[in-house]
């Protein structure tokens, strides 16, 4: 008996330790995001908002997660409406390996993106797309009704 104690009291400790070190390893990808927008009649961006907001910037990282990547190039006939990118608080430098270039869809109730660092292209679903929309610029997508 006493060695079905001690094994599961061991097997806590272990799950308790590796439960902690994964939640360590997310938060080293940075825990604030980055959005910017396009400077009119220009090739650049400009802070646009940045969101330090743990809960989220892990609503947004769940979403960014779920992108499959798929190889696919798409060439885009205007630049993106925003460019996010997931950043640490507090440092000078910023990994910004990963730009998400965010273009909304004609119609206004869907999102594109494109991944800058590998060929991925993806359209989110309507509700996905309201949702991270609504994440990143603080308001609701035009075209997505409920």
């Amino acid at each position: 008996m006493r060695k079905y104690i001690y094994v599961i009291g061991c097997m806590t400790l272990l799950f308790m330790c590796l439960t902690g070190c994964s939640a360590d390893n997310i938060q080293s990808k940075g825990n604030q995001v980055i959005v910017q927008q396009p400077v009119e009649n220009s090739n650049q961006y400009t802070l646009y908002r940045k969101i330090t907001d743990p809960a989220q910037v892990q609503a947004i990282r769940n979403i960014t997660a779920s992108i499959p990547s798929n190889n696919t190039i798409a060439d885009m006939v205007r630049p993106p409406d925003y460019k996010f990118f997931f950043e640490k608080k507090n440092t000078d430098s910023s990994d910004k390996s990963v730009i998400y270039n965010l273009w909304i869809s004609p119609h206004q109730d869907q999102v594109e993106i494109i991944i800058e660092s590998k060929p991925t292209y993806v359209q989110l679903t309507k509700k996905k797309s309201a949702k991270l929309f609504e994440l990143i610029t603080g308001e609701k997508l035009p075209g997505y009704v409920e």
